[in-house]
């Protein structure tokens, strides 16, 4: 799947063109009318959770784009800009939300998307994934809620860190069983190994990125999918 940055200049765009050109991944889409956009993923964090997004999109087949925004409003304050989404892009059906856990329960975190997301209903809830069905004045549409985080990595909060740890250990045989903070030990005791750990992702098979990013990878196929 291609990525089409709302803002071809900021900083998202040149993070995951310059990290798509480094891993030679050819997931950045060319110009587009924004009228024809279905699909957009919201990353509600920095980096490197959109290198994720870049190397999933490099797993999920197909030339579709599919649009992308890192708003200036984090974790749950993003999604108070989902109408803006919808009115900027007039044919958008379908919205993924990427956001990391930190410390909070899943359950707080489910009654505060409740309370942002008016009009719209739980229509599938697994673990860190949940869908929601929404109608905003005749315009129905699809959330896709996924939360970063792994239970097995037993770090005090939840980021997609857990993730990259998670890979670290599977390819790498890295030991993190002492992981207290999973961004911490990702940015300092294993920031000499962050490109491997990228190039063994980027040549893995689908199913091995399945299960170092379940919720991610199935989240994004649910916008890749035609949902009724």
């Amino acid at each position: 799947m291609r990525l089409y940055p709302l803002e071809p200049t900021g900083k998202l765009a040149i993070n995951i063109s310059t990290f798509s050109r480094r891993l030679r991944l050819g997931i950045m889409a060319g110009y587009l009318h924004e009228e024809g956009l279905k699909g957009l993923i919201i990353v509600t964090d920095g980096t490197p959770d959109d290198y994720v997004v870049a190397l999933l999109s490099h797993h999920l087949d197909g030339e579709e784009a599919y649009a992308i925004a890192k708003p200036r409003r984090t974790r749950l304050e993003a999604l108070h800009l989902i109408p803006n989404y919808l009115s900027r892009l007039r044919g958008l059906s379908k919205i993924a939300v990427l956001m990391d856990q930190e410390r909070d329960d899943l359950e707080a975190i489910y009654e505060g998307v409740g309370k942002i997301l008016i009009g719209c209903e739980e229509d599938f809830v697994k673990d860190r994934l949940c869908l929601y069905k929404c109608l905003r004045g005749k315009r129905r549409f699809d959330v896709i809620l996924i939360i970063n985080g792994l239970s097995d990595v037993m770090s005090e909060r939840h980021t997609i860190e857990d993730h990259l740890l998670q890979a670290a250990n599977r390819f790498l045989d890295v030991d993190i069983s002492d992981v207290v903070d999973s961004k911490d030990f990702w940015w300092n005791r294993l920031r000499n190994i962050h490109d491997e750990v990228y190039n063994r992702l980027r040549t893995a098979g689908r199913e091995e990125i399945s299960r170092i990013f379940p919720q991610q990878f199935e989240g994004l196929k649910f916008l890749k999918r035609e949902m009724k």
